[in-house]
């Protein structure tokens, strides 16, 4: 049986330790964020335990490719699950499904299993929070330092577009979070309007 404590306690050690202190958003914060956001939106999805478990798996994991390069991580996550997760018991059927759901955390998301939905949804769980424009100073530094942006106002075109482009897929994240999402993206187009 896999023991996904043990593989938690493993991954967020070495995320502690090796990523990037510079990484101001993609942090082992954000990690756990997202991993108590899955557990969260499993439970209200009625999933069964051991789906639970997998999506607490694929949070844990879904940001692990940070540890070796910034852009494009997602795929070395799903190397380092394929390499780690055998060591804490976990099969070839549960790793492939652990890959498909840190697949759908890229961007733009396309989750491709019911779970992959629910990770999907945990990954960007702050846009629809009190929180957002705390967690989003955060994503803005690092994006300024990776050239992503140039500045606040490239920054806030930026989020207002990625907000209107961007849906929830689960009954429980547009239930509880899309008000509050489409709240802040008014917040931010009175913004960028007052740009011109």
């Amino acid at each position: 049986m896999a023991d996904f404590k043990k593989l938690q306690s493993y991954v967020l050690t070495r995320l502690e330790a090796e990523l990037d202190p510079n990484l101001s958003y993609h942090s082992v914060e954000h990690t756990i964020d997202v991993l108590e956001a899955a557990a969260r939106i499993a439970q209200r999805e009625q999933r069964t335990d051991e789906e639970i478990e997998l999506v607490k798996t694929a949070a844990v994991l879904h940001d692990a490719g940070f540890l070796i390069q910034y852009f494009n991580n997602e795929p070395v996550a799903c190397e380092l699950a394929a390499k780690w997760l055998p060591q804490f018991n976990y099969t070839p059927e549960e790793i492939d499904a652990v890959q498909v759901m840190i697949m759908a955390t890229r961007i733009p998301q396309t989750p491709q299993s019911e779970l992959a939905r629910i990770i999907a949804d945990a990954d960007l769980d702050y846009l629809g929070r009190n929180d957002f424009f705390t967690i989003g100073q955060r994503l803005y530094r690092e994006f300024l330092r990776h050239g992503v942006v140039d500045g606040e106002q490239s920054w806030n075109r930026l989020q207002v577009s990625f907000l209107e482009s961007h849906d929830y897929f689960t009954d429980t994240a547009l239930d509880t979070r899309s008000a509050v999402k489409m709240h802040h993206l008014q917040e931010l187009k009175n913004l960028v309007n007052s740009y011109i």
